[in-house]
């Protein structure tokens, strides 16, 4: 289930207002329409996970940023966010996926908004 949890020890109507995925394996054509969802009151917010090559040293302070931009989008109403490594070339790297997820997800839950975003 994607999209904003709301209070899940009060549940009302808001609670259904989800995603729901068969399963966390997304064929292109899903891809494409997750990001181009309506469902929501904001659209999909992508964040880009790279860094410059040239700057192997500076993961920590890229996945600071990602953390800052993905609380900007949270605090503009977003409810689901697509982390993406396109544009990955000789010189921007990606960051590993793994790590950039969860990263996001311990910095969501010690800022208190990890139910309120996908």
């Amino acid at each position: 289930l994607l999209g904003d949890e709301e209070n899940i020890l009060n549940p009302t109507a808001k609670n259904a207002n989800r995603i729901r995925l068969k399963t966390p394996i997304l064929s292109r054509k899903e891809f494409a329409a997750l990001t181009l969802q309506t469902k929501f009151a904001k659209p999909t917010a992508t964040l880009p996970i790279l860094f410059k090559a040239e700057e192997r040293d500076g993961l920590e302070a890229c996945l600071e940023e990602l953390f800052e931009a993905a609380d900007k989008k949270i605090a503009n109403g977003a409810e689901l966010l697509v982390l993406s490594d396109d544009g990955v070339n000789a010189e921007w790297i990606g960051i590993p996926a793994l790590l950039a997820v969860s990263g996001l997800h311990h910095h969501f839950v010690k800022a208190g908004t990890r139910t309120k975003v996908s």
